[in-house]
């Protein structure tokens, strides 16, 4: 919801953005209540890991932020997740919320 806000404050307010940043993190660790059968959540799995803990299941964090370093998403993902993936994720998320602004 923060992601879906913080864009459309820079779409509906004209602020200028026009350099954004997007990057993945892993974050490793048990998660144990997420091997629960019942679960329905993200994958929690190994993938390559980027805090050099490939001995441990992760998810991933996808962040979106402005020239001026202001955050402006943070995203959950799935620990398998590639960074492409998540690229093309953020390019989506970003026509919905600035349409055909994002040409000029």
């Amino acid at each position: 919801m923060y992601t879906r806000l913080s864009l459309s404050c820079l779409a509906a307010f004209d602020i200028p953005g026009h350099r954004l940043h997007a990057d993945t993190t892993s974050l490793s660790g048990a998660f144990e209540a997420c091997e629960a059968d019942d679960y329905d959540g993200l994958e929690i799995c190994r993938g390559y890991s980027k805090d050099m803990r490939p001995d441990l299941k992760q998810v991933m964090a996808g962040k979106i932020v402005s020239e001026q370093g202001i955050p402006l998403g943070s995203l959950p993902l799935d620990g398998n997740m590639a960074d492409s993936s998540f690229n093309q994720l953020t390019a989506q998320l970003l026509a919905d919320t600035f349409g055909e602004r994002m040409r000029q």
